[in-house]
C-alpha cells in the first residue's frame, strides 16, 4: 500500500446505535464475524495519522469490507489481516485506524 497524502484523521465513528444497517463482506470461504464483533473492532480503534509510518508496511491481505448506513451517510472500512483498516466517511474523506486483532 502506498501512502496517500489525501488521509485526514477521521474523528467522530458511529455509534452502534447511530447505524441503519450494516453489510459485511469477506472475501474468502469461512465465518464471518458478528456485528458486536466489529462493534469491539471500531471502538478500539486507534486512528493513524496521515503520515503514519505503518500505513507503508505490508498489512497482508483484504479481510472485511464493511459498510455502515447511518442517518448522516455511508461509512466504508476496508480491514486488511494486519490490523490496518481503512475507512471513508460519508463526506468522502479518507482515513486510516489500527485495529487489535487479539
Amino acid at each position: 500500500m502506498k501512502f496517500n497524502s489525501d488521509f485526514v484523521v477521521i474523528g467522530k465513528l458511529p455509534e452502534p446505535a447511530d447505524v441503519m444497517s450494516i453489510n459485511v463482506r469477506h472475501p474468502f470461504p469461512g465465518s464471518l464475524f458478528k456485528e458486536s464483533e466489529f462493534y469491539n473492532l471500531l471502538r478500539n480503534a486507534k486512528p493513524l495519522q496521515p503520515n503514519d509510518e505503518k500505513l507503508l508496511q505490508w498489512n497482508y491481505v483484504p479481510w472485511y469490507s464493511v459498510e455502515l448506513i447511518t442517518a448522516s451517510g455511508s461509512y466504508e472500512f476496508n480491514l486488511y489481516r494486519g490490523g490496518l483498516g481503512i475507512v471513508t466517511a460519508p463526506d468522502g474523506s479518507k482515513g486510516a485506524m489500527m485495529f487489535s486483532l487479539k
